[in-house]
């Protein structure tokens, strides 16, 4: 036996229940997770969920031992430490920003959705990403998405060239590119206008991503298609090839890719149906690349996927992917996950970053990498965050002022005054007013 990938200390807040896993080579191994040296009783899988945290845990320390009939192995000592847990769960927005997860940087285009339920848009619109009606150049200037007569937004949700828009009456809008027939309306054309997307019944949350229906071909349905064995969700993200379920009972089911452990199972392996994950005690989910994030009632960030750029923020050199749910952060009301970095919202109001800082993505006046998580400059009483693609990003405060920063190739800072290599400092968006 060998131990690949020890487990990862973590921060929590008093009442989250702390995961620590281990990955292993050999046959037959067996484990056995030890607390401050101590075996723990039933504790004998590659995954460990400890029971809800107290302060009084803070410190101790988890390892496992993994036996196999060659021998031997320890991990790693993993630290837990435990903080106050904050007394509300993250609140519900009065609205909301969605910036596109496009990769490639001029193309990029962003959404607001105003507590009016008003949607606001402007940049990339070769194939009617604003959903105005028309299909022109990308312009800065923030104009209205076009929704059906007496209907207004209650959510939206921006993918690679497209997006969607959830209704005040349980309906579904679709437009942009529909090249894979992502839109869900039957064909595979561009909409330069919010379409309906034909579905059995009202939706409560959207997201766009893996179908997760068990089948794996290049085009799966250009029609919605029900993802068997959920019956209790409440809210849905996806990332690049994955997708998150958070259900009723705070429980998180993943599904899709996961070559770098983004459906936070403890391996690498991919799945086409919804699987549960360790999470519990989730509020709210949050996808973007090949990263997972889930907040938890305390408020704590729980990470897990991709970590090349060291986006998770444990600091010093830790590079490698995490297949295991773990602790980054307390004190946390949003996330931003995306390609090459993670943006925390703060219950304080500001806004943090780790990882890549292309053309300065992450908002900190600078474009220096950052393996711990950094304050973005200038910020205060943010509410929540959007990050997209690789290279820009959007944030809402809570007088409704909205500020981007990052790239602006696709003029998707909404600024008239920035240039195409855009700025590393958050920036006003002029003219947009997300609460009234």
């Amino acid at each position: 036996a060998a131990v690949a990938t020890s487990p990862i200390s973590q921060t929590v807040a008093v009442g989250d229940a702390a995961v620590f896993g281990v990955a292993a080579t050999g046959s037959g191994l067996t484990y056995q997770w030890r607390r401050n040296g101590v075996d723990i009783a039933g504790a004998t899988s590659a995954l460990y969920t400890a029971p809800a945290a107290a302060l009084a845990d803070t410190g101790a320390t988890f390892n496992v031992v993994v036996t196999n009939p060659r021998g031997t192995a320890t991990s790693g000592t993993a630290t837990l430490t435990v903080v106050a847990a904050a007394p509300t769960p993250p609140p519900v927005l009065p609205a909301d920003v969605a910036a596109a997860k496009t990769i490639t940087a001029a193309e990029s285009f962003a959404l607001v959705r105003r507590s009016t339920g008003v949607i606001t848009s402007w940049g990339y619109n070769n194939e009617g990403q604003r959903g105005d009606g028309t299909a022109a150049a990308a312009s800065d200037t923030p104009g209205t998405v076009t929704l059906p007569a007496g209907l207004t937004a209650v959510a939206i949700a921006a993918g690679g060239n497209h997006a969607l828009a959830l209704l005040s009456n349980g309906a579904v809008h679709a437009w942009g590119r529909n090249n894979n027939g992502q839109l869900g309306v039957g064909d595979q054309a561009a909409r330069l206008v919010p379409t309906l997307v034909t579905l059995p019944r009202p939706a409560v949350a959207i997201a766009a991503g893996q179908l997760g229906n068990g089948v794996r071909t290049s085009i799966v349905s250009l029609s919605p298609v029900q993802v068997a064995g959920i019956t209790t969700a409440r809210a849905v993200a996806a990332g690049n090839e994955h997708a998150l379920a958070l259900l009723a009972d705070g429980s998180v089911l993943a599904w899709g890719a996961n070559g770098a452990g983004q459906l936070g199972l403890g391996d690498f392996k991919l799945r086409r149906t919804p699987v549960a994950t360790p999470v519990r005690g989730a509020a709210l989910i949050r996808a973007g690349g090949d990263l997972s994030i889930a907040i938890t009632a305390a408020r704590t960030a729980i990470a897990w996927g991709e970590n090349s750029d060291a986006q998770l923020g444990t600091g010093g050199t830790l590079t490698t992917d995490q297949s295991v749910p773990f602790g980054v952060r307390t004190a946390v009301v949003d996330a931003a996950p995306t390609d090459r970095m993670l943006l925390l919202v703060g219950s304080d109001g500001a806004i943090r970053g780790a990882g890549a800082n292309d053309a300065g993505s992450l908002g900190d006046g600078t474009t220096t990498a950052r393996n711990t998580f950094t304050a973005a400059t200038g910020l205060a009483g943010m509410l929540g965050a959007s990050s997209g693609g690789r290279t820009f990003a959007l944030a809402l405060r809570s007088d409704g002022s909205i500020f981007s920063w990052g790239d602006n190739s696709g003029e998707q800072l909404g600024n008239s005054t920035l240039a195409a290599a855009g700025t590393s400092t958050p920036t006003l968006v002029p003219n947009v007013d997300a609460i009234p």
